[in-house]
């Protein structure tokens, strides 16, 4: 049988790969979204690690709006390290949100697609082999192929897929086992989303 190929896990990178949480906290964010960077930064500087034992997981989706270009180059960059390392993920993440000021239109409206990646390879070099993530974020080479995107193109088009058929369109979007929470907040502090967790989790 043909088709699209399949990604080989489910789409999204875990914080902790807890084999059974009750509480599953997805977040839907944008690199280049500053509502996304206060959501991240309140959940991932704290909040998860606050919860109890094993019982909560923190799941990012990417997610490239596309009204910001170069949202889609540091989404790859993401993806990139992941799949150089795994463990790096969220660290990268967190100092991408750090530096998103960096990467707005004011900053980079006349910058080529290379000297962005340029800029990203930079800020991720802290945390893999920065040539390496060169070569992921190259142009991919095939013969008679003019449109090939880099070796992050396929892992974007999953993320891609999955927000769109879950219906995502603002970032941040919150999930709760699967579920959207509209009433989270990006402006939550960490004693708003510790009520929150808390309702969550079994009693």
């Amino acid at each position: 049988m043909g088709g699209p190929p399949i990604p080989p896990a489910r789409v999204g990178t875990k914080l902790f790969k807890h084999p059974s949480p009750a509480l599953e906290i997805e977040i839907f964010v944008d690199f280049c979204c500053p509502y996304s960077r206060k959501l991240f930064d309140t959940v991932y500087g704290g909040v998860v690690g606050a919860a109890p034992a094993g019982q909560v997981e923190l799941i990012l989706q990417n997610v490239v709006q596309c009204w910001h270009p170069q949202s889609a180059y540091m989404h790859e960059a993401s993806l990139a390290v992941r799949a150089l390392d795994e463990a790096k993920f969220f660290p990268f993440a967190a100092k991408l949100f750090s530096r998103q000021v960096e990467f707005f239109d004011a900053h980079i409206w006349d910058m080529s697609r290379a000297q962005i990646y340029d800029a990203l390879v930079e800020i991720a070099s802290e945390f893999v082999d920065a040539e390496a993530l060169r070569a992921k974020l190259a142009r991919t080479i095939v013969e008679g192929s003019l449109n090939t995107g880099n070796a992050a193109t396929l892992d974007l088009k999953w993320a891609t897929k999955y927000h769109r058929v879950r219906g995502v369109h603002v970032t941040p979007t919150v999930f709760l086992n699967g579920v959207e929470a509209p009433d989270v907040s990006s402006g939550w502090d960490a004693d708003q989303w510790a009520a929150k967790i808390a309702d969550c989790l079994p009693k």
